[in-house]
């Protein structure tokens, strides 16, 4: 017999958290526009870079503090997490699959790691056999994959988020908490989120410069940490001109110092998504654009500059955060 959320659709992004935490949303009726839910959660103010530009970047980081933010949204995310080094890992695949077996035939949304690829996927159905879901490369739907196959897997990492709604807070709680989120994301002495051997915030800029520089940039890695942090960025904008909407009583004149800087930080971003095109490239193309001569000095004054209005505009967040009562 199969349970399945035929409601559930799959929202394509280039942060695969982002687009199954958007779905879940929607299939909740949470109400939240896109640049709420990527502001507010935090995600829009990451940045998290691999030595050698490895593709996992934007995914391999503790995302505990990003489901804790969620919750103020009206998101709660529960989790069944476990490795396939760990002696009891059998345990946890059977416990993932009663989770979301469970979860969708109370008509709870789920998504998973790894379904496919090393990317999120949204769970949609489970039957005796195991998990149909949708994501990256099965946007219309896909599966099953067994049950006891989740996590077995080179990286072997398992993963199961039931989502449920919650109460939600008001919008200065939401604002306040994600701009938190954005200055200890970028603190290392603060961050306890990131993983080695990545570095996180405006350090991570140097990284990628020096990555590009010595030529150890990965072509894959590197023009697809320019998408999702292009991506990134874009959003945070928009949730800043959204929060600057929201918040009648905060002085408008505060939200001009981050969204000039976070407007100078995406456009050079984006510039970088021209220089390292992912979509309709050969891998052999994407290798080869990373060592590019004049593709990687382009590259690094893009980053340079990146860099330097990503310091600023953290600046004035912190000062933007202290004049919200929340």
């Amino acid at each position: 017999m199969m349970d399945m959320l035929a409601r559930l659709d799959y929202r394509p992004m280039w942060s695969t958290l982002i687009s199954c935490l958007k779905s879940c949303a929607a299939y909740l009726e949470v109400d939240c526009t896109l640049p709420w839910l990527y502001g507010a959660s935090g995600h829009a103010f990451v940045l998290n870079i691999h030595h050698e530009l490895c593709p996992s970047g934007p995914t391999a980081w503790d995302k505990s503090g990003l489901f804790t933010q969620v919750e103020a949204l009206g998101l709660k995310v529960s989790t069944v997490q476990g490795h396939k080094v760990e002696p009891a890992f059998a345990d946890r695949q059977v416990e993932a699959f009663r989770v979301a077996h469970a979860a969708i035939a109370a008509g709870r949304p789920c998504f998973a790691w790894e379904l496919e690829v090393p990317e999120f996927y949204l769970i949609t159905a489970c039957d005796e056999i195991g998990y149909y879901y949708s994501g990256p490369g099965c946007e219309k739907g896909a599966g099953p994959l067994p049950w006891n196959k989740l996590g077995a897997t080179e990286i072997g990492y398992l993963a199961v988020h039931e989502v449920e709604s919650a109460p939600a807070q008001p919008a200065a709680v939401i604002v306040k908490r994600a701009l938190e989120f954005a200055a200890t994301w970028a603190d290392p002495q603060r961050n306890e989120w990131r993983f080695q051997p990545y570095t996180a915030g405006p350090a991570a800029y140097t990284t990628w410069i020096e990555a590009l520089r010595n030529g150890t940039a990965g072509g894959h890695g590197n023009a697809y940490n320019a998408q999702v942090w292009a991506e990134c960025r874009r959003q945070a904008v928009s949730f800043l001109e959204e929060a600057r909407l929201r918040l009648h009583e905060v002085p408008e004149e505060l939200f001009s110092s981050p969204l000039t800087h976070y407007r100078s930080v995406a456009g050079h971003l984006r510039a970088l998504t021209a220089l390292f095109p992912f979509v309709n490239v050969t891998e052999e193309e994407r290798a080869a654009n990373a060592r590019e001569p004049h593709l990687v000095a382009s590259a690094i004054d893009h980053l340079t500059a990146a860099r330097e209005a990503e310091e600023r505009a953290l600046q004035g967040l912190t000062i933007l955060a202290e004049a919200i009562e929340g």
